[in-house]
């Protein structure tokens, strides 16, 4: 008989539990109630043959596998139970560093390329308006706060990060230490000594690129004015140089031998 002829009113299914991360949807017969008066006394609920439940899973997870259950008139479920909520996978985002240019000379803008790295085709920008420019940003002298936010297709569970960009006045690296200028005098063997000196220093206020030079510490230096020359270079091209002088004298001995060949008629140059 059914329900209503009472030969199963006392069977039921035992009570049901989801699994981890997950809730179970149940559609149930209430045929359990009864009403006294005009006041109706629900019973308490309970999972009567025909009952169906299902497993759902909240935002940012998702079912693997197949949880859907019927009660039977045993007092049995019936179907399939190994269904699982599992957790859908972050988007992996990571921002550029925080990011320090300067105006390249001549210019009014810096251009910054500006590209996250992520593993999601969902991308998101504040402003919105860094992704519509591909991330090749063209910008004032100033500072500006860039968020991504990359979003999962189907569970859109996000993840975002910050970075902030700024801008600053272009000027040329500045010189810290230059030496001073040096004098030395030959010997009366040596057409040429070796100088060394200690080697200027830069700042910036970025950072110093390169620095190129015309001469190195130890070179040789024959008679005369050597004049050495470092140049810092910035990565936006501005640049500075520190110059410095070595004089290179003859020996006293030298300078007479010419002195004395000097005086010499001009024939005697002939022998």
């Amino acid at each position: 008989l059914d329900v209503r002829g009472n030969s199963t009113l006392d069977v039921t299914c035992p009570p049901l539990f989801p699994p981890k991360h997950g809730y179970l949807e149940c559609s149930r017969d209430r045929g359990g109630s009864e009403m006294k008066g005009n006041v109706q006394e629900s019973t308490r609920i309970t999972n009567l043959p025909g009952s169906v439940c299902i497993l759902r899973c909240p935002g940012g997870f998702r079912v693997s596998g197949s949880f859907s259950v019927q009660c039977d008139t045993q007092g049995k479920w019936r179907g399939e139970q190994d269904g699982v909520c599992i957790k859908f996978p972050t988007p992996h985002l990571t921002c550029p560093p925080d990011i320090r240019v300067e105006v390249s000379p001549g210019e009014d803008a810096a251009t910054v390329q500006v590209t996250p790295k992520t593993d999601s085709s969902t991308l998101e920008s504040v402003p919105s308006w860094v992704l519509s420019q591909g991330g090749k940003l063209r910008l004032q002298v100033g500072a500006i706060n860039i968020t991504y936010i990359a979003r999962h297709p189907i569970s859109r569970v996000s993840v975002s990060c910050t970075f902030s960009v700024t801008v600053l006045d272009g000027q040329p690296p500045s010189v810290t230490f230059c030496p001073a200028a040096q004098k030395h005098t030959l010997d009366d063997n040596s057409s040429s000594i070796p100088v060394t000196w200690p080697e200027p220093s830069f700042t910036d206020n970025i950072n110093v690129s390169d620095v190129t030079r015309t001469n190195i510490p130890g070179n040789y230096f024959g008679v005369g004015s050597h004049l050495v020359t470092y140049t810092a270079h910035d990565e936006a091209g501005w640049s500075t140089k520190c110059s410095f002088k070595i004089l290179i004298g003859s020996s006293m001995r030298r300078l007479q031998e010419q002195f004395l060949r000097s005086q010499l008629p001009k024939y005697h140059e002939l022998y």
